[in-house]
């Protein structure tokens, strides 16, 4: 906490080594999000450039920020992927009829034959079952904030989750 107050003060001041330095330990976990979420490498690039464009601009408002900077940029980059989905598809994150997440279609022309193994299914899944299963097994996120980004409620992302294992499987 002590440092990151010297962090938020060196931002207040307008410090570029303080924006450096949060970029730097930042920079792999926020492309690695973006490629998880955009299943694609040079989306990921680009979305990374934007999230922390945007980011930075709204931390030389409020300096303050700095002190939650990688849960605030987490937050930033998962939301920034919905929008740039559901901008190509409004439906990505229609949550399904009676809320049962079980099963969804994943074969040859779902499956990304390119990606490596444990990111194949991943690619594979629709957009929502694929935002609530990174958010919550990567990025460690309760149901409530995984709710809070996708718009629903708690229970229904319970309902998702516990939906995971066997979709996966």
């Amino acid at each position: 906490v002590f440092m990151s107050s010297i962090l938020s003060k060196k931002i207040a001041k307008g410090d570029v080594g303080a924006y450096k330095e949060l970029y730097n330990a930042s920079k792999s976990k926020v492309f690695y999000i973006n490629y998880l979420l955009l299943c694609d490498e040079a989306a990921a690039y680009e979305s990374t450039k934007v999230t922390f464009k945007s980011a930075f601009a709204e931390l030389s408002q409020n300096p303050e920020k700095a002190d939650g900077f990688f849960d605030f940029i987490e937050k930033k980059t998962v939301t920034y992927c919905k929008i740039k989905l559901a901008k190509n598809n409004s439906k990505e994150f229609s949550i399904p009829a009676s809320k049962n997440f079980m099963g969804f279609e994943c074969n040859e022309k779902t499956l990304n034959a390119n990606a490596r193994a444990e990111l194949a299914v991943l690619f594979g899944m629709p957009a929502l079952h694929r935002f609530i299963f990174v958010c919550g097994a990567y990025l460690k996120w309760t149901n409530e904030e995984i709710a809070q980004i996708i718009h629903t409620d708690a229970k229904t992302v319970a309902l998702a989750r516990d939906a995971e294992e066997a979709n996966v499987a």
